[in-house]
């Protein structure tokens, strides 16, 4: 499990590459933009991605400390 610095580092990072991506986009017609980002990383995606991974490991977290203090 990462350190919550490393993930709060990560996200800002993934936050500040799609920024540029939006931003690129909406200087470029729709086909331009589709020709020059094949084979780029679509930071959407990896961001959405580490959010779901990060509130998943929140949720299991949670529970076990409620079962935790239901059971003992």
């Amino acid at each position: 499990m990462k350190s919550n610095i490393e993930t709060m580092k990560n996200f800002r990072k993934l936050t500040a590459d799609y920024n540029k991506w939006i931003q690129e986009e909406n200087k470029q017609t729709d086909k331009e933009f589709m020709v020059s980002s094949v084979g780029k990383m679509n930071p959407k995606n990896h961001l959405i991605a580490n959010i779901e991974e990060t509130m998943n490991e929140n949720v299991m977290e949670c529970l076990g400390t409620m079962l935790n203090t239901v059971v003992f």
